[in-house]
C-alpha cells in the first residue's frame, strides 16, 4: 500500500476513546496505512474539550475521531462542540440508525459512522475523504 501524506504538510488527529488497547488498535491501524500523521488520544469528553480549546494554529486538529460510549459525557456532545468547525468521524457498537436518531433534532450534521468492530480500509477512505492526503509518490514527483 502506497503511504499517503497531508497535502497540507502536518495533520493532527484526536482520538477520542477510553479503552487503551483500542486507542493502540487504532494507532498501529494508522501506521500500517501508511498515514503520515500526528494522533493524541483522549480517554472522555472533558480531556477532548481541553485539548480542543485554545490552541495554536500549528497544533489545531484536523480530524476529531470519537467514541459514542464514554464515561461520564457521551461522545455526541463532542459532535455537537464541534459541529462543523472540525472534521469528525463517530465510531461505536451500536447501530447507525440508533445513532443518526439521537442526533435527530440537534440541527448538527451527523459526522459519518465508523461501526465497530471496522475494517482498517474503511477507516482509511474515511479518513482520507475528510483529510486531503496524496500518495507520498505523487508529492515526490
Amino acid at each position: 500500500m502506497a503511504d499517503l501524506v497531508p497535502k497540507a504538510g502536518s495533520y493532527r488527529i484526536l482520538l477520542v476513546e477510553d479503552d487503551p488497547q483500542l486507542q493502540e488498535i487504532f494507532r498501529t491501524i494508522i501506521r500500517s496505512l501508511g498515514l503520515h500523521v500526528s494522533v493524541d488520544t483522549s480517554y472522555d469528553v472533558e480531556l477532548a474539550e481541553i485539548l480542543l480549546s485554545n490552541r495554536p494554529d500549528d497544533l489545531r486538529y484536523d480530524l476529531v475521531i470519537s467514541d459514542i460510549n464514554l464515561p461520564g459525557r457521551s461522545g455526541l456532545d463532542l459532535v455537537t462542540l464541534c459541529k462543523s468547525r472540525i472534521p469528525q468521524i463517530v465510531m461505536s457498537s451500536m447501530p447507525e440508525a440508533e445513532y443518526l436518531a439521537a442526533l435527530k433534532g440537534t440541527g448538527v450534521q451527523p459526522p459519518p459512522f465508523l461501526q465497530k468492530p471496522f475494517s482498517p480500509a474503511r477507516m482509511l477512505e474515511l479518513i482520507s475523504k475528510l483529510g486531503g492526503f496524496e500518495n507520498s509518490a505523487k508529492s515526490a514527483a
